[in-house]
């Protein structure tokens, strides 16, 4: 799992004297992973888990990109792009804001046609 936030409860469970455990996925990544590897044998929750991951969007919160939008910026300039290809991420550029891998798949990698350059950014 990419996101999850696992937490043990004050309270027992009531069927058993083991500890009761909240499993709590808030992205759609997360979620399908779940389904995929994990899954539900029961159909309504199944049902349920299916509803979710078709409703939600592709926001990602966690998976950012580490580097520094300047360092990439550099790159991109040394591999002689024009910054004007990527008007919509400047603020990246700057390293004033984060950017989430896949808007940087989408933003960034899909301008750049140097194969070298795209296994390096993967």
């Amino acid at each position: 799992m990419t996101q999850k936030d696992i937490q043990q409860k004050d309270r027992r469970n009531p069927y058993s004297n083991n500890p009761r455990f909240t499993l709590d996925l808030t992205e759609k990544k997360s979620l399908q992973l779940f389904e995929k590897n994990i899954g539900f044998s029961a159909k309504d929750k199944s049902k349920i888990l299916n509803f979710a991951i078709k409703n939600k969007t592709d926001k990602r919160l966690v998976r950012q990109i580490i580097v520094p939008g300047k360092e990439i910026r550099k790159i991109i300039e040394n591999a002689g792009y024009n910054l004007q290809l990527f008007s919509k991420v400047t603020n990246f550029f700057r390293s004033e804001r984060k950017m989430s891998k896949q808007t940087f798949k989408n933003s960034i990698l899909k301008h750049v046609k140097d194969k070298k350059l795209i296994i390096y950014f993967q």
